[in-house]
């Protein structure tokens, strides 16, 4: 059946034509709103759901029990990220050791568990250093929380009892379970000095040692002291071993202080009279502490206006709200990321590095503005940008979460050949031992226009004579510091032995015997176990299922947990060797 066509007048067709026009340009409009208008993205909330998946969970604890912040506003990608990650691993491992302070609280009547809960608020607010009037609310705000809770109607416990309770129960259990495995296990003693808000001298003592399954750094105690004199110092720490019975003389394996005088000098101090009564200890200057200075001491080489400067521009902005406010307001308008201007610490010049990244009166304006205006001093600070990574970096990783007894003298090393390399020629570099070049001798340098001074030096357009200083101030900047660095011993160091105890090293099979280094460490091992130790050294050579991590202390901890057919530790005494290693010298990493 055809349907008949309608019949159109002329202005008809006008009128539909001008319709479909109009829907044309409305459909394209339409179109260009749709490809220029975004559609609305939400954001992903969190789900608690996602803690039942068995690859976020790693084994253990989910992300959020590794205290950091993961961004989920795209889903859950990041967590399955940070689940792969190596740091969450290794958390989830040692939290499977780790008992809760309720595990060992068996099930009780109503005024045990009232007192069960007081122990772990306590010990709540000792975890957390919160302040000691804050449990004068926290049980009115648990009864208010829980008004049906029998335990919260019956919670008594404030700033006074709650302080009671830390000296006199749970810091005296603690103090006397710590003295009983002070006397059957080996240790590291690390002291230093404090002056309290009632201008009274203190000895604080903490003791690294292998407590509940783990090698750990115990506060010990607090002793008053009169005098800081070394004999004094040493006395008292004798005088407090002696008088709680801990044999000091057969378990005290490592000593560890800053450098003053009087706990590291040579011949009369803490130190030296340690090494008297124990010769095979193992004595080192705190490594961070150290490295600072050395710094430090290479800096005094170049100019003092350069650590003037930096000084002046913190001074210019921190006591003023109205410029701090100008700088930022600046900082907007070049659209770049807000910095704050840093000060380098008086003791610290490492610290000089951030001020150098971040690059009083009208009068002082002035000053730093013709310093701002120095190109000479701008290199200066583009010099030490370069150079004080190096130390900076060092120091970061002796102070890692992660042991770093077995990459400490590699890395120093890598860092004195750093520098070296900057101004010695490179045949003495090859031909001669790290601890035998002569880096003052001037045939043993480089012409000073071949020296590597930093990319900023390298590419300057300074004259002749401004360059020649320059380069010479910071020449001396390197042979003192490499004169500063070698303070730490190179030549004949343990330390230099200790990448066996890498789980790199391990699972590459390239030591075959550690009986020669053994051998150095006679307080650690008696000479009829060396074969015991090496046998099984060589045993583990040969066994394939090492442990999935390279954190050293988880490593030789998942190793000391392998049995044999007979459910006894196969590696007892390489374990207990290596765990002895490590109280010894991590204890003088940070």
């Amino acid at each position: 059946m055809k349907r008949s066509k309608p019949s159109c007048s002329s202005h008809s067709h006008s009128s539909v034509s001008s319709s479909n026009s109009s829907e044309e340009e409305n459909s394209e409009t339409n179109e260009n709103e749709t490809v220029i208008k975004k559609s609305k993205k939400y954001d992903q909330n969190y789900n608690h759901g996602w803690e039942d998946e068995a690859d976020l969970r790693g084994g253990v604890h989910f992300a959020h029990a590794c205290d950091i912040d993961i961004n989920i506003k795209s889903g859950k990608l990041q967590l399955h990220r940070h689940a792969q990650r190596e740091k969450h691993k290794n958390f989830c491992r040692s939290k499977v050791k780790q008992r809760s302070l309720l595990d060992f609280m068996p099930p009780a009547g109503l005024d045990t568990q009232v007192k069960n809960s007081v122990l772990i608020l306590t010990a709540f607010v000792v975890e957390h250093n919160l302040p000691m009037k804050l449990m004068d609310h926290v049980p009115d705000l648990l009864r208010a929380v829980c008004p049906d809770s029998k335990i919260a109607k019956s919670l008594k416990s404030a700033r006074t009892k709650t302080t009671n309770i830390i000296k006199n129960v749970m810091g005296l259990y603690s103090f006397r379970a710590i003295i009983e495995v002070l006397k059957n296990n080996k240790f590291s003693l690390i002291i230093d000095e404090t002056t309290d808000r009632a201008t009274i001298k203190h000895m604080c003592l903490v003791v690294r040692v292998m407590f509940n399954d783990n090698v750990s750094d115990c506060f010990l105690t607090l002793l008053p002291v009169e005098s800081a004199q070394a004999e004094v110092l040493f006395h008292q720490i004798v005088a407090f071993f002696v008088e709680h019975e801990i044999p000091y003389i057969q378990n005290l394996i490592g000593f560890a202080s800053d450098g003053a005088s009087n706990m590291m000098g040579r011949h009369s101090s803490v130190a030296s009279r340690f090494l008297a009564v124990i010769p095979e200890i193992f004595i080192l200057k705190c490594i961070c502490h150290s490295f600072a200075l050395c710094a430090s001491y290479a800096c005094n080489k170049l100019p003092n206006f350069v650590e003037t400067f930096t000084r002046d521009v913190h001074n210019y902005f921190s006591n003023s709200p109205k410029r701090i406010s100008q700088f930022k307001a600046f900082q907007d308008f070049c659209n770049i990321k807000a910095h704050k201007i840093l000060h380098p610490c008086q003791t610290r010049w490492l610290s000089v590095l951030n001020a150098c990244s971040n690059n009083r009166e009208d009068k002082q304006a002035d000053i730093i503005l013709q310093s701002l205006n120095n190109s000479t001093c701008k290199l200066y600070l583009q010099f030490l940008e370069y150079i004080l990574p190096l130390f900076v970096n060092l120091n970061r990783q002796m102070q890692s979460e992660n042991p770093q007894i077995s990459n400490i003298y590699s890395s120093i090393t890598t860092v004195v050949k750093t520098i070296l390399d900057c101004f010695i020629k490179p045949e003495v570099l090859r031909n001669a031992s790290l601890y035998d070049i002569d880096y003052k001798n001037l045939r043993n340098m480089l012409p000073l226009e071949q020296m590597y001074f930093g990319a900023a030096v390298a590419s300057n357009s300074l004259d002749e004579h401004q360059l020649h200083s320059l380069k010479t101030n910071c020449l001396s900047f390197y042979i003192e510091g490499v004169n500063q660095i070698l303070r730490f011993p190179l030549k004949n160091n343990p330390l230099q032995d200790l990448s066996f105890l890498n789980p790199q090293s391990v699972r590459a099979k390239t030591i075959s015997s550690i009986a020669n280094i053994a051998k150095k460490w006679p307080n650690l091992v008696a000479e009829n176990k060396l074969q015991i130790l090496d046998n099984e050294w060589r045993l583990l050579r040969n066994y394939d299922a090492y442990p999935d991590t390279n954190n050293v202390l988880l490593f030789w901890s998942e190793i000391a947990e392998i049995k044999c057919g007979y459910n006894t530790d196969m590696f007892r005494d390489l374990t207990k060797f290596i765990f002895n290693i490590c109280i010894g010298i991590t204890a003088l990493e940070r």
